[in-house]
């Protein structure tokens, strides 16, 4: 089973790892833990040559690689670097659904150029690789925004979109109140994307970059079916903030 199945047709939860550093040794130590690795080209500094090495490095470690998008207009690129999932941020209309899907699908599904890229192993498996493209391709959309949620059923249901991913910051912040994630007003934006979500049978989750154990059950039990926790920055801040404390208090 590909990983979009388990997303699209599973009922376990997939879980992912965030890289906001983009860096090779970090995603390659970091992959064999998660079922995908996302590189975040929005705000890290990767490059399109950092992103490509980057995915061979999350391939090296054995997981599945994604890129959150920096601009629609990259999605091609990410793909043929050999990305083989997709994150669109701030995805606020069926429309907006609509052109991700089709910058990240080969005709005719999409309008996606073909080439003989990295993900075609450089022309050696292209009939291959053009063949299950489009079936094994993950695109995910994030619902960033309040007024995302009144069409949430209708980016959900795009043909092409295959999940649904919650950015926890922007939403509080589009409420009015960024990071305040127990305010009632992102509570209630939360409970409206949950409720339309499992209404639909639509594949959803979260990502947090401080998350542990305990967090991950809880998000495990309340339906989400795609997650993403932590990130490569905070964690090693973190770990390092406890190193010295550590070494402070011997």
């Amino acid at each position: 089973m590909t990983l979009r199945e388990k997303i699209v047709h599973g009922k376990e939860t997939v879980v992912g790892g965030w890289s906001l550093s983009g860096d090779p040794a970090i995603l390659e130590a970091m992959s064999s833990n998660f079922d995908f690795v996302v590189i975040d080209c929005e705000h890290g500094p990767a490059s399109l040559r950092d992103v490509e090495n980057g995915i061979r490095a999350i391939e090296c470690g054995g997981s599945v690689p994604f890129v959150r998008i920096d601009r629609p207009e990259r999605i091609g690129a990410y793909l043929d670097a050999g990305a083989i999932g997709i994150i669109a941020p701030n995805v606020v209309t069926p429309v907006g659904a609509s052109d991700v899907v089709r910058r990240a699908k080969f005709p005719p599904n999409g309008s996606r150029s073909y080439s003989l890229a990295r993900c075609t192993q450089y022309g050696r498996d292209a009939a291959g690789y053009y063949e299950r493209a489009n079936r094994e391709t993950i695109v995910v959309c994030m619902i960033e925004h309040v007024h995302a949620i009144a069409s949430l059923a209708d980016i959900a249901n795009n043909p092409g979109v295959d999940a649904l991913l919650v950015g926890r910051y922007d939403l509080s912040g589009s409420c009015g109140y960024p990071g305040e994630f127990g305010h009632e007003y992102y509570l209630s934006a939360m409970e409206r994307i949950t409720e339309a979500c499992q209404a639909d049978g639509i594949p959803y989750g979260v990502h947090v970059p401080k998350a542990d154990r305990e967090m991950l059950t809880k998000l495990r039990l309340s339906g989400m079916r795609f997650v993403c926790i932590g990130m490569d920055t905070t964690t090693l801040q973190d770990a390092s903030a406890a190193l010295t404390w550590e070494r402070l208090t011997r």
